[in-house]
């Protein structure tokens, strides 16, 4: 359950960011701020302390599982990226910085997509 949180609320941040450009509430961005946040603090749980420790994969494994780990990682990153930009679209709330969130948590739930993508299109369904 920890790694699927995060998964959920990237995309699920994506949407409130999408619509904080259409309504001048703040509260719509703070709540994609909230929701980003705790995804990128589930993230970083799933990604350092709970990331399992895998040795004596098979080649193709070991291929698949290092590039679930770069897609792993970067969305994580662009996901921290949003929470910076979110701080500044809540702050200076104008069509520039809430659309920027809302790239910003775009470009994250496509790398969220691809990296799921990759993982069911694997030789390690039996693994993930």
């Amino acid at each position: 359950m920890v790694v699927h949180v995060p998964v959920i609320m990237i995309p699920l941040a994506f949407l409130f960011g999408l619509i904080s450009i259409f309504f001048t509430n703040r509260y719509i961005v703070a709540l994609a701020l909230a929701v980003t946040s705790a995804g990128v603090l589930g993230g970083f749980i799933a990604a350092f302390p709970m990331h399992p420790h895998t040795r004596g994969l098979s080649e193709a494994a070991a291929m698949t599982l290092q590039q679930h780990d770069f897609f792993a990682y970067s969305t994580l990153a662009i996901t921290a990226f949003s929470v910076m930009v979110g701080v500044i679209a809540l702050l200076k709330p104008n069509y520039l910085t809430k659309g920027l969130l809302a790239l910003t948590l775009l470009l994250a739930t496509l790398m969220c997509v691809c990296d799921c993508t990759l993982r069911r299109h694997s030789d390690l369904r039996s693994w993930c």
